[in-house]
Parts: structure tokens; C-alpha cells; sequence
């Protein structure tokens, strides 16, 4: 695709610009560099090439309009029966809200993609939520009070007064203490009057009393075959996702390049071959008490990034690190918790800088308050500066 200075046909798709600007599939040569992520990710170049231009077409996203409130649903019983049907129909200039309600139980197995898709008004934002999760809205990622063979007993829970049987067909996850290691255990039953929720077995270590937990309506699943679950890309539109489960991608399970403002509520982001999150090239991202546990390399990685927010989030069980703030990224961390994120909880490099407050989740050590020492990665802390 070349555009250049002094030509353009708003008929054809182009555009008239000041300069010159040629860039192809996997490669890009401009003063913008919109591709240059480092070596080791070819998948952003791919995406600056593909998707900053609307795929080939400059004007191809402003065909369509919001022209009132947007509610769809996905799902059993649903408008849709799959994402991709769903976001071809989504329009593309967003001036009123966008609420996609993921039916419980839904399991959607393909990459689930946005593009292009910007706000063209202040009251244009796009909510994608699943049907039922917990914690609901402001409250803690909660601890069970004891475990069975099949069930995980909250007292809390139980005081919520959901009713029997509410969040069959939801999945529970475990994202610090005993038995993270159980994966997203299917819901069989819920006896509200005691806050048990029942699974058929636990795959992995039975849960205890110092089990934090939250409960996904509906799941993204990469099936091992997949390298993302998620993809975002080039949206001014505010976006926030609800209580979802994220699981098996091949390589980085959320994907979120040049977006103004992506938020993730009450989600599950476990069990990639890469980094949970990888947040490239953004204004504003925002993890808020989420899990995000047992990722092949980083939990969050965010790089060249304005500002991210990781908020009240349980982050156990990652390879490398917790959070990871490079290439003069900031990155505010507060009040998260978890273990076991290789040798550091939290680490910045290449410029990056993260500012913690309250606890902070540790590397192997446990260690939640040690604030690391610049130019020092040699010993196991919860946080550092290289």
C-alpha cells in the first residue's frame, strides 16, 4: 500500500497526506514505525500492516453507524452462534453503546478479533460481558472458607443470595493459594444456602481456605491450536470486557495493539504458551481484580505503553514475571497478590517503569513488599528495576 503526498480519492479509499508513506505484510518503512516491536514478534508487524489502514482499504471502517443502543448476544438462544458472525455485524463508528452478552456456558473456540472500531461520540463505548460471573461490580476476588472432593464452600457467596442453581455451567478458577493448578473447573450444581459450589472433581490440588476464586460465565478457549484468543487492534472505541475466561492459546492470549482505552473486569487470563496480556503500543489499559495465572512468559507484558493500570489482580504461576513494563511504558500496580512468578513479581526494563503500591505479587520467594533493586536482578524479590 503506497499513499502518497498531494493524491488522494475519498471515492477509492485513499487519502491525501503531507508525505510520503509506503509500508507491505511484515515489514514497515516510514517515520512512524508503525511495526517496530522487536525481533521477536513478528504478529505486531503483521497487524501494523494489515489492520492500521482498515485492511487495505483506508475508509473501509466508515461504511457503517451506530444509530441507536447496539445489544446483541452470543450463544445458545442467542443472535449470534459465534463471534465472528457477531462482529461482522457490529458496526464500525460507535455513537452509542455496544453491549455483546455472552450467554453462560458458551464456549467460543476461534480467535475472537476487533478492529477498526472507533467512537464517534462520548456516549460510544463497546461492552463485551459474560451473563453471569463473580465477584460482582466493586467487590473483592474472594476466599474460600473450605473445600471437598467436589465443592468449594463461601460463606460470602452464599450472603450474595444468587439462588440454587445460578451459576451452573459457569467455570471456577482458582488465581492464588491452593490449587491453582486445577485450570477452569466446570460448575455442576450451587446450593445457595450454603455457598457451595460443586464441581464434579478437582483435576488438580483440592482448594483450601486460603483458595482465592472467581467464577467465569463463559469461556475463550485457544484449544492449543489457536496463538490468541483475543485480538484488539487500531480502536479509538472504549472497550471493556466482564467476566470472562481466558484459556490454551499458543502464544499471547490477549493481543492489544494501538487502542485508546481497553479495560478487563473480573477475567480469567490463564494457561497461554506466552504472555497472558500482551499490551503493545496503547494510551490506556486496565486489568481490574482479575486472575491471570499460570502463563508460559509473562502474566501482563506492556510495552511502549502510556499508562496501564493492574488493579486488586491475583497474578500466580507465571513463568518469568507477573508484570513486565518495558520500552518506556508506565505501568500502575496496586493491591495485587500471588505467587510464584519466576524470580520476579514485577519488573521493568528498557525505560520502563512501574509504580507499586500495597502489596505486590511475588516471585518464587513469597516475598510481597521488597521494592527490588535498580541495576540488581540476581536475587528473588518482588520487584526490580533493570
Amino acid at each position: 500500500i503506497i499513499l502518497k503526498k498531494g493524491e488522494g480519492d475519498l471515492a477509492n479509499g485513499t487519502i491525501t497526506t503531507p508525505f510520503e508513506v509506503s509500508f507491505a505484510k511484515g515489514s514497515v518503512d516510514n517515520h512512524n514505525d508503525l511495526g517496530g516491536i522487536g525481533p521477536d514478534d513478528h504478529h505486531a508487524q503483521d497487524h501494523a500492516a494489515e489492520h492500521e489502514v482498515g485492511g487495505g482499504d483506508p475508509l473501509a471502517w466508515a461504511t457503517t453507524k451506530t444509530t441507536g443502543a447496539w445489544a446483541k448476544s452470543i450463544g445458545g438462544g442467542g443472535d449470534y452462534a459465534d463471534w465472528a458472525t457477531m462482529i461482522a455485524a457490529m458496526p464500525d463508528q460507535i455513537a452509542h453503546a455496544v453491549t455483546v452478552t455472552i450467554k453462560t456456558g458458551t464456549t467460543l473456540t476461534e480467535i475472537c478479533d476487533i478492529y477498526n472500531k472507533h467512537a464517534i461520540a462520548s456516549t460510544g463505548r463497546i461492552i463485551v460481558q459474560a451473563e453471569k460471573f463473580y465477584p460482582p461490580y466493586a467487590d473483592v476476588i474472594p476466599t474460600a472458607d473450605s473445600a471437598t472432593a467436589t465443592t468449594l464452600r463461601d460463606a460470602v457467596l452464599a450472603a450474595e443470595g444468587f439462588g440454587n442453581d445460578y451459576f451452573n455451567g459457569c467455570w471456577v478458577r482458582i488465581v492464588d493459594g491452593t490449587g491453582t493448578d486445577n485450570g477452569y473447573v466446570l460448575i455442576t450444581d450451587y446450593i445457595d444456602a450454603t455457598g457451595d459450589v460443586v464441581v464434579a472433581n478437582w483435576p488438580g490440588t483440592r482448594p483450601d481456605n486460603t483458595s482465592r476464586y472467581i467464577i467465569v460465565g463463559a469461556l475463550i478457549d485457544g484449544g492449543a491450536a489457536r496463538a490468541q484468543c483475543l485480538d484488539i487492534a487500531n480502536c479509538t472505541a472504549e472497550i471493556s470486557f466482564y467476566g470472562i475466561g481466558f484459556t490454551d492459546s499458543t502464544s499471547h492470549m490477549i493481543y492489544i495493539n494501538n487502542c485508546s482505552s481497553v479495560t478487563f473486569y473480573y477475567c480469567g487470563i490463564c494457561d497461554s504458551g506466552a504472555n497472558g496480556a500482551y499490551v503493545l503500543k496503547n494510551l490506556f489499559i486496565t486489568f481490574y481484580r482479575c486472575g491471570v495465572v499460570a502463563n508460559g512468559d509473562v502474566g501482563i507484558r506492556v510495552y511502549a505503553t502510556n499508562y496501564c493500570a493492574v488493579t486488586r489482580c491475583g497474578i500466580s504461576d507465571n513463568t518469568n514475571y507477573g508484570i513486565e513494563s518495558l520500552a518506556g511504558s508506565f505501568v500502575a500496580a496496586s493491591n495485587e497478590f500471588g505467587d510464584l512468578n519466576g524470580n520476579w513479581g514485577a519488573y521493568a526494563t528498557q525505560s520502563g517503569q512501574i509504580r507499586i503500591s500495597g502489596t505486590e505479587c511475588s516471585g518464587a520467594a513469597g516475598n510481597h513488599s521488597d521494592e527490588g533493586t535498580a541495576g540488581d536482578n540476581s536475587d528473588d524479590q518482588a520487584s526490580a528495576y533493570v
